[in-house]
């Protein structure tokens, strides 16, 4: 029996100052991710959170912000 690869989703995390998403792919995501995207640390466009995926699927780390300021997605 054959078991079929399955990638991780990535690590999402909603910066609420400046209304975008962090993305973050872990590196032991297989294959590349969609969009052609980097894999590690991703930060919102105002730089205020700062997001990283964990090996175990759906969990990460949220740097920067403080509580009330971001929300998990993932």
């Amino acid at each position: 029996m054959m078991r079929e690869k399955r990638g991780y989703d990535p690590f999402k995390v909603l910066c609420r100052s400046c209304n975008t998403i962090a993305v973050s792919w872990h590196d032991s995501w297989p294959g590349t991710p969609p969009g052609g995207v980097e894999r590690g640390f991703d930060t919102c466009l105002c730089g205020n959170v700062d997001a990283e995926a964990l090996p175990v699927p759906g969990t990460g780390s949220v740097f920067g912000g403080k509580h009330g300021e971001f929300q998990i997605l993932t």
